[in-house]
């Protein structure tokens, strides 16, 4: 048993001599759920009891039927669903962070917003959120494939090339090595990646063809697929081949939202609070105990740095903690969590996407096509995406401000990804994607994609040194590309999804096995673990808990269906 599970086991109170230990604190009553959360102190009849108590000093709350732990989309679509089938139930919903949304967070600029964490509808057919949006009337638009490509000379490509090679790279991602994984007449290797596939000799990636410009086709395509951890949220050489892409998610295209999502999450949480649910900020949950006598009791407790608690009870829970949570910095559980279930925490992957926001004064980039010509993107002659290729002379340029490698010694983060050789970094240059929020939603601001291993080096950079490094690499290649001279943002805002101890980052994944762990690796059956309920009273939602539509926001909204319907 490795050193990660060890801590896990501690971290949840295991003990070897009694795995299913059923203590039972003096506090606690039959058939409740006790809960201690910061502030103060108190006691609330179980759900038997039909009686409401008021709030009548600090140390007195009414009842809750039902505790939901977060208030990100899957805890908000819990108490939504539950409330809307069933009104009279009290819920009360406690949040760690001082705001709702969870990894969904919208930061506001002017008149409109930016979406530092999920900022994309995945599928617009078969999509609750795309649902959900259509039906609050609020505009969209869809993706398509055109995108401005830039060379470090600051020439454009042109937008034939463009297509060609971006077809191949998304054809071969999207399709190829699905139809490799789940319709292949061999099933692969847990030991193989997607990037060993990805990157293969007879990978569709490259093309067909002995063009001038074949070798450098071939090398766009190199970098510019390395850029797609940003979709997984970890390396290619990380991500399981043999389940990529097994299960059954939406389709059609993506989109995004005009406005972002701020109003999902605004909406979302007037509806919840208007149909009675109680919504507590700044609540990190502590302790979750479990009496079972007669049923099950279940504690939470949760503390702030004052150490004042209050105690809530309930009936049931429903955990809607990240991944990445449960990972590196989980509750104590009391009962302890069974050791089936610590495996598959321990053996799901939690990727990471970060963002560097350049905001400025004015769009200067807007009306400039995917040829480099006016009027060649979409409606609004803008193209969302810009991708910028690595020079050879200077080919660990765009992988961050440290350009790949630590900025200094540091402690390792909670489930960073290990640190590449320099000359590994070298010989795997990677393409830059920066997303063009006023194409959006008419915001003057450039978002940088920083995903999985270079958003992790990111985070351990200054504030300063990120910001610098962003300014520049925009001025430089923006700057030969219109040939003129590019202002700098008036402010930039980077993400640090590693570092919050609320998150520990962004999404799931399904990592590869070693080869010397044949059979004990991750798998779907890790997912439908993570769903399963405990103890009749406990149950789990979250996008990590989706088996079909993980790394989602529309999976975190599943899940939190799901789980309603369970406690309903």
């Amino acid at each position: 048993m490795n050193q990660q599970l060890r801590l896990l086991r501690k971290a949840n109170a295991v003990t070897l001599a009694h795995p299913h230990p059923r203590p039972r604190p003096q506090r606690l009553q039959r058939n409740s759920l006790f809960f201690t959360v910061a502030r103060h102190l108190i006691t609330v009849p179980n759900m038997s009891d039909k009686r409401v108590s008021q709030y009548s000093n600090p140390t007195s709350a009414p009842k809750y039927d039902i505790v939901i732990v977060g208030a990100g989309v899957a805890g908000l679509s819990t108490a939504y669903h539950i409330l809307t089938k069933r009104p009279t139930t009290k819920v009360l919903i406690l949040e760690a962070k001082d705001r709702v949304g969870g990894r969904v967070h919208s930061h506001p600029v002017g008149d409109g917003a930016v979406d530092l964490g999920a900022s994309i509808i995945h599928g617009v057919q078969g999509n609750p959120i795309m649902d959900l949006a259509q039906k609050l009337g609020l505009p969209y638009k869809q993706s398509t494939m055109n995108m401005r490509v830039i060379r470090p000379d600051g020439s454009v490509l042109p937008l034939e090339t463009v297509l060609k090679f971006a077809s191949r790279a998304f054809g071969t991602f999207f399709e190829w090595l699905p139809a490799i994984s789940q319709e292949g007449a061999d099933v692969p290797a847990e030991s193989e990646s997607v990037a060993d596939r990805m990157f293969s000799k007879d990978s569709p990636l490259y093309g067909e063809g002995d063009s001038e410009t074949r070798e450098e086709e071939m090398e766009m395509a190199r970098n510019s697929a390395r850029a797609f951890q940003g979709w997984t949220g970890a390396p290619l050489d990380y991500v399981s081949l043999k389940w990529w892409s097994f299960g059954q998610d939406t389709t059609g295209g993506d989109a995004v939202l005009v406005d972002g999502y701020r109003p999902i999450i605004q909406w979302l949480t007037s509806k919840v609070q208007q149909l009675g649910a109680v919504i507590t900020l700044e609540s990190p949950v502590t302790d979750i105990i479990t009496e079972e006598e007669n049923g099950v009791s279940i504690a939470v407790s949760a503390g702030t740095e004052s150490g004042q608690t209050i105690n809530y009870e309930a009936d049931y829970a429903v955990v809607t903690l990240p991944l990445g949570v449960l990972k590196y910095s989980p509750p104590t559980f009391n009962p302890p969590l069974p050791i089936r279930r610590l495996m598959s925490i321990e053996k799901l992957g939690f990727g990471l996407l970060n963002k560097v926001v350049l905001i400025y004064d004015s769009a200067w980039w807007a009306g400039l096509g995917a040829g480099g010509s006016e009027g060649e993107g979409d409606e609004t002659g803008e193209v969302a995406v810009n991708i910028l290729l690595p020079s050879k002379e200077d080919p660990t340029r765009l992988l961050g401000p440290s350009r790949g490698r630590p900025s200094g010694k540091h402690a390792p983060l909670p489930g960073e990804f290990p640190v590449r050789s320099p000359e590994y970094l070298k010989k795997n240059p990677n393409s830059l994607m920066i997303f063009n929020v006023h194409s959006q939603g008419g915001i003057p601001a450039l978002a940088i994609f920083m995903g999985g291993e270079w958003g992790d080096r990111m985070e351990l950079c200054s504030e300063e040194e990120t910001k610098e490094w962003a300014d520049k690499v925009v001025k430089d290649y923006f700057g030969k590309s219109l040939m003129k001279s590019i202002p700098s943002p008036t402010k930039v805002i980077r993400t640090t999804w590693r570092t919050d101890k609320y998150a520990h980052g962004s999404y799931s994944y399904i990592p590869v096995t070693p080869e010397d762990e044949h059979g004990k690796g991750a798998s779907p059956i890790d997912q439908l673990e993570l769903s399963r309920t405990l103890w009749g009273r406990l149950f789990w939602a979250g996008e990590h808990t989706e088996l079909n539509q993980f790394a989602s926001v529309h999976g975190a909204w599943t899940s939190g269906v799901r789980e309603a319907e369970k406690v309903l």
